[in-house]
């Protein structure tokens, strides 16, 4: 085997050791060949640069940056507030909230970024309906006993199959 082929083959190994066991972190894992093959000349750095940057690489990276942001700044609870504001606890309006908010961002990102843009909101809204019902119980048990009249009204009476998704030894 002569040297071109033999040095890209061990450049693979190495870079597959590294990404494996996470002896180095893994972005410098993904950019070892990067370095190499312009170093001992099996492809030129533009050649490599390339592959590297795509522009579904680049799309994917800037919405990651996005939805980094978006995170930081905690904008997707405010718009989880804004939507159980809107809609309330009802699945309809809520399920038409989360569309219109899909709907917006995927006019300019990717279905795939839209998702993983959106999920941080569907989150965020399941938690507050969660907070919101269980600041319903505890107001509702510090005054009085609860009757059939004043049950707590949440998220478990529209979604049952949500029940599993409650840690605390309250049924719905």
């Amino acid at each position: 085997m002569n040297m071109s082929t033999r040095f890209p083959q061990q450049v693979v190994k190495q870079s597959s050791v590294y990404w494996v066991s996470e002896a180095v972190p893994l972005g410098a894992a993904a950019l070892v060949p990067a370095f190499l093959y312009p170093l001992f000349g099996v492809m030129k750095s533009s050649e490599v640069a390339a592959e590297y940057f795509k522009n579904t690489t680049l799309l994917l990276m800037g919405v990651i940056c996005v939805a980094a942001s978006v995170e930081k700044w905690n904008l997707h609870k405010r718009i989880a507030l804004r939507m159980v504001m809107m809609a309330g606890a009802k699945p309809g309006m809520l399920l038409l909230c989360f569309m219109c908010c899909t709907t917006v961002l995927s006019m300019w990102l990717s279905n795939t970024s839209t998702t993983a843009m959106v999920m941080p909101i569907v989150e965020a809204v399941l938690q507050e309906l969660v907070n919101a019902e269980e600041e319903h119980e505890v107001i509702s048990t510090a005054g009085s006993t609860i009757t059939e009249e004043n049950k707590p009204i949440g998220i478990c009476q529209y979604w049952p199959f949500f029940s599993h998704l409650f840690t605390s030894d309250q049924t719905c």
